[in-house]
């Protein structure tokens, strides 16, 4: 396994005169402004929340990608990450790359969040008060300080981890939400309130704080708009992952401060399983740039069937990618890989996309039959001509690597489906709904029959964008520690 620091792909000339450049003097430029700032204690440290789901290539991206960053502009900060999940198996994974990094339990969601709750049902007669804008002073104040001395009482290792703590880092994602169609719904205290507990915590404690790369689906109405206004008010920046959030957020009167495009911290992953690739490739017979990846999200597969998509959607979306399949197959000659991003989607991927095909389509396909790393994932993305993608963080991993990407959208996946326009891709990003399979091959051949062009655009003008914006943004991060 390769591990590798962030750089660009080495066939790529002109971006590696960018990189020597930024990395030369855009390196003496941070050492620079940094010798005017004061130096880091031996203890202090940055609080990164959380490390997000293990069976997901995109969710176990997103905390290496930011530590990436963090670790090359301020280096000499320890790293704390707290973990939604398994603080065991997070540690494990992350001591490959990050071995000072330090990964404790999600102490904020624990025994002193519910002491917190407790005392918010006394307070209001037994019943947790719907949040409106008389009462949002009680969540910042009484709440806040219930939460703060509980957990002095039942904590007081993490107290002291809190007291080193200078900034914290809520990581990309789309968790900070309230209302219906959101992953909250219309829970407010416990999933709302409950997951950004790091940034209220850090709020009443006075700690700097800022949302790295982040999308808001929505704040709801009354009960969440008075308080994520206060909370990203509060912080020292709000980066948003894709600019429909950014004018979301903006539309609603949130003056948060450095309030501005980051994109998904995935796109700074940097780790590649090039042998594994490799043995893969060679057991299916598969060249560098000769074959399609795709990546369906099917919403149903067997007794499973998404109610907000409905079959007869989902089974509609399945035949387009099976056409599309078909349709290269027969143009070009070249393979196909049928995968998945999601671990459970990897059955009903092959049930619904790989099993219907022809057998003389499917004899030019290769069904992933078990499920990959990131770093796996990574790897062939680097060696595929065109990714074809339902979800979103295949592309932020396969477009660093220089793979061109076409995503056929759909509204259900929220805010996120944004991104690939502010990556100045927006051509090849379409609405698997409302575009013919016909519409989505022609951008599929769009890039394929002007291929050096296309790669050559995301070594010249895509990557360095982001990597831009990206520096941009660690240079915001590191002035809110010393602010």
């Amino acid at each position: 396994m390769e591990n590798r620091g962030i750089r660009p792909d080495p066939r790529a000339g002109v971006f590696i005169c960018f990189w020597a450049v930024t990395t030369l003097f855009g390196g003496t430029l941070f050492a620079q402004q940094g010798s005017k700032q004061r130096s880091p204690g031996a203890r202090d440290r940055i609080m990164i929340a959380y490390v997000w789901s293990f069976s997901n290539i995109g969710d176990i991206s997103i905390s290496p990608g930011l530590l990436n960053l963090l670790d090359r502009r301020l280096p000499h900060y320890k790293k704390t990450l707290i973990a939604s999940g398994s603080e065991t198996r997070a540690r494990t994974y992350l001591q490959k790359s990050f071995p000072d990094c330090e990964v404790i339990k999600d102490v904020f969601a624990g025994s002193a969040f519910r002491e917190a709750l407790a005392k918010a049902k006394a307070d209001f007669g037994g019943k947790l008060p719907a949040l409106r804008q008389g009462n949002v002073d009680y969540v910042f104040d009484t709440f806040a300080q219930n939460l703060v001395d509980a957990m002095r009482r039942n904590n007081p290792n993490f107290t002291k981890t809190l007291a080193e703590t200078k900034l914290v880092v809520y990581n990309s994602g789309m968790i900070l939400v309230y209302g219906k169609g959101t992953l909250a719904g219309n829970d407010f205290w416990s999933y709302s309130v409950r997951r950004s507990l790091p940034l209220l915590v850090a709020y009443k404690l006075g700690i700097p704080y800022g949302v790295y790369a982040h999308s808001f689906d929505s704040f709801g109405d009354a009960p969440g708009r008075p308080y994520f206004k206060r909370l990203l008010e509060g912080a020292r920046f709000v980066f948003c992952r894709d600019g429909d959030s950014l004018n979301y957020v903006k539309s609603l009167g949130i003056k948060a401060p450095n309030l501005m495009f980051v994109p998904d911290s995935t796109v700074s992953f940097a780790r590649r399983d090039d042998a594994w690739a490799k043995a893969f490739m060679a057991e299916h017979e598969l060249q560098s740039k000769q074959f399609m990846v795709v990546i369906p999200r099917t919403w149903l597969g067997h007794s499973r069937i998404s109610k907000s998509v409905g079959e007869r959607r989902s089974r509609a979306h399945m035949q387009k990618l099976r056409e599309i399949i078909q349709d290269w197959v027969r143009k070009t000659g070249m393979k196909v890989v049928v995968a998945a991003e999601v671990r459970c989607q990897l059955p009903h991927a092959k049930h619904l996309v790989y099993d219907p095909l022809p057998e003389d389509f499917k004899r030019r396909s290769v069904m992933m039959e078990k499920y990959w790393t990131t770093e796996q994932a990574t790897a062939l993305y680097r060696h595929t001509r065109i990714l074809v993608t339902m979800e979103q963080h295949s592309f932020l991993l396969a477009i660093p690597e220089g793979t061109p990407t076409v995503v056929p959208i759909f509204k259900e996946s929220g805010r996120k489906i944004w991104m690939l326009r502010d990556f100045r891709l927006g051509e090849y990003m379409l609405d698997i709904d409302s575009a013919s399979t016909q519409e989505i091959e022609e951008a599929i051949y769009k890039i394929h029959d002007n291929y050096e062009r296309e790669s050559q655009r995301l070594q010249t003008d895509v990557i360095p964008h982001l990597r831009a914006i990206e520096q941009t943004a660690m240079q915001i991060v590191a002035e809110a520690i010393d602010r």
